[in-house]
């Protein structure tokens, strides 16, 4: 392992000394922190139930304990980690997390931006797993994997699945967005082919040909041209019949969506502060192409949604050749439960692909799409 130390200790030499009770500036610092003998104690009534990062990051100075203790009773009965919830409602720094993540952990903290990770490595673990789960096949030394993570708790619970695919590992921590960065500049090419091939074939346009379409749509014309020659009133019979075919079956169709609608009656509003056993984590997609004003109309109508910003799991997809689009979101201030991603170019350039992209970044049990021009209910999140 001496070339991982070496690296370790490389960060530790290079990270600069700044204001905060850790010493760690906005760089990620490469060990986990010590606790100072003088860090303020929890209070004593209740500390059995906190949250052991919790814990840690009040040692560190930031956060206080009767914030921990409001958002502990906050995600009691959601589905989201305090980590996560914690930097999503109080903006408490990645960095910060991380470093309360490895002191609980035990283990080290990497940013794998400044030392990028073995792609082979990666594509054992799967792409998609990888950015699902939140870890990251790092590099190998002395017969051990070193796997970072955002998350040391799912990571250890999928640590069997990992050694099969990895032999034996270890793991360090990292931020998430340091891992999804480092993810996508070593595999995004990879993982923007299989996001084109996630369809079956026989279900998926990517095997249409235009030239034979083209040949096609010729023929069809030329057919057409030949009938209303040589027999027009047959052939504008046999299209009018077909306009009217097609309009006809079209109104019964909303005729018939009507009556059933009419016959199931409005569904009541949930009672006022009434919720789930559980709250599950929601995510949204948005792809978003050529967008000149995101923050004027978009991100107005998302923040009306009337759901736990904690839970709230939207992801802007954007498009690598999009500069418009890019240069908006560059110069917007994003809330932390926005986020956004970038699909690398390919083969193709269609909505269900940059879609499919974006799927294995999610992190809710439930998944949505909203369009650039949608104006959802406040309360429609809540009625799912």
């Amino acid at each position: 392992m001496s070339d991982l130390r070496d690296i370790y200790f490389s960060q530790i030499e290079a990270e600069p000394s700044g204001p905060g009770p850790t010493g760690a500036a906005d760089g990620m610092a490469a060990v986990a922190p010590q606790v100072s003998s003088t860090a303020p104690a929890l209070p004593i009534p209740g500390q059995r139930g906190l949250h052991p990062v919790g814990q840690a990051l009040v040692r560190q100075g930031v956060l206080s304990s009767r914030s921990l203790f409001a958002m502990e009773a906050r995600v009691e009965r959601s589905d989201v980690r305090l980590p996560d919830a914690l930097r999503m409602t109080l903006n408490v720094p990645q960095d910060e997390i991380a470093l309360a993540e490895a002191a609980v952990a035990g283990t080290q903290v990497i940013d794998p931006r400044a030392h990028p990770p073995d792609p082979a490595l990666i594509a054992r673990a799967g792409e998609g797993r990888c950015a699902r789960d939140r870890v990251l096949p790092w590099r190998r030394s002395g017969g051990t994997t070193v796997v970072l993570t955002s998350q040391p708790d799912v990571a250890r619970r999928i640590a069997p699945d990992l050694q099969a695919r990895l032999g034996p590992i270890s793991l360090a921590v990292t931020t998430e967005d340091a891992l999804l960065t480092a993810l996508q500049r070593s595999r995004g090419p990879e993982m923007a082919a299989q996001a084109e091939k996630r369809v079956p074939a026989r279900l998926s346009c990517r095997g249409w040909k235009p030239g034979l379409a083209a040949w096609t749509v010729l023929a069809l014309a030329a057919l057409l041209l030949t009938g209303l020659i040589l027999a027009p009133v047959p052939t504008f019979t046999a299209l009018t019949a077909c306009a009217i075919t097609t309009l006809v079956l079209t109104t019964g169709l909303k005729l018939t969506a009507l009556i059933i609608a009419l016959r199931r009656g409005a569904r009541p509003a949930p009672p006022p502060g009434v919720r789930p056993l559980r709250q599950p984590i929601v995510s949204l997609l948005v792809p978003l192409f050529e967008e000149r004003e995101i923050s004027g109309h978009l991100l107005e109508r998302l923040q009306k949604i009337q759901y736990p910003r904690e839970l709230l799991d939207i992801w802007l997809v954007l498009e690598a050749e999009d500069s418009v689009t890019r240069a908006t979101i560059s110069a917007t201030q994003l809330p932390p439960w926005i986020r956004t991603v970038t699909v690398p170019p390919g083969t193709l350039k269609t909505k269900p692909r940059a879609l499919n992209y974006a799927l294995d970044f999610t992190r809710g049990s439930i998944i949505g799409i909203y369009d650039a021009e949608d104006a959802p209910a406040p309360d429609q999140i809540t009625r799912v």
